[in-house]
């Protein structure tokens, strides 16, 4: 995970790469590797490969085996 800071002093952080493993209506379970999860409340960003089109969702819940529990 890497953090910065951008000109208003806002933290930025950039974490690793997960995948989607799970969506039931506005809920995304998202699998990360071990070292990679993201805190709770972190925004995560998915981003279509196709259109470049960004959603980002809200880190929940860790529902166990390194996934995550996101709201769209």
């Amino acid at each position: 995970m890497l953090s910065k800071k951008n000109n208003d002093e806002e933290a930025v952080s950039l974490a690793g790469k997960g995948y989607i493993v799970r969506v039931i209506g506005p809920i995304v379970d998202v699998k990360f590797a071990e070292k990679d999860l993201p805190d709770i409340y972190n925004a995560l960003e998915v981003i279509n490969p196709e259109t470049q089109d960004k959603l980002i969702m809200e880190a929940e819940q860790l529902i166990g085996d390194d996934t995550v529990r996101a709201i769209a």
